[in-house]
């Protein structure tokens, strides 16, 4: 397991996680915020970001674009990502790929927990939250 309070994992050659126990840790830290949801970056190389993202149910990450590639991929429950047309219900073994800069904001329909995988070909990691 990650010891969050050393910050985010170094760039490790190959890293091995339990995403259970993993996600079972950010749930720890989400119980102190009021938002719903929680995330931790697993994994940073230079042309790649990890992040294990929970939600409660019904919790919302509001819509926001990636400026790069991106995958969700829910280990735990479902989720809905609503996109610009429409939108799509996301379970466990399910996959989802977006390219970069689609606005899209992600519902619990459950308490879940989905991995993001997340490209980065110079800015990848800003995020911007839309209007």
């Amino acid at each position: 397991m990650i010891d969050y309070e050393q910050g985010p994992p170094p760039a490790a050659p190959v890293l091995t996680l339990n995403l259970a126990d993993e996600a079972a840790l950010v749930r720890d830290e989400q119980a102190r915020r009021e938002i719903g949801h929680s995330a931790v970056v697993l994994a940073k190389h230079d042309d790649l970001r990890v992040v294990l993202l929970t939600l409660d149910a019904a919790a919302i990450v509001k819509k926001h674009r990636v400026e790069a590639s991106a995958t969700l991929h829910p280990v735990e429950g479902r989720v809905r990502v609503h996109l610009p047309d429409g939108a799509i219900e996301l379970g466990v073994g399910q996959l989802l790929v977006l390219a970069r800069d689609v606005p899209h904001d992600v519902e619990a329909l459950e308490k879940s927990a989905v991995l993001l995988s997340l490209g980065h070909a110079s800015a990848a990691e800003k995020y911007r939250e839309e209007p």
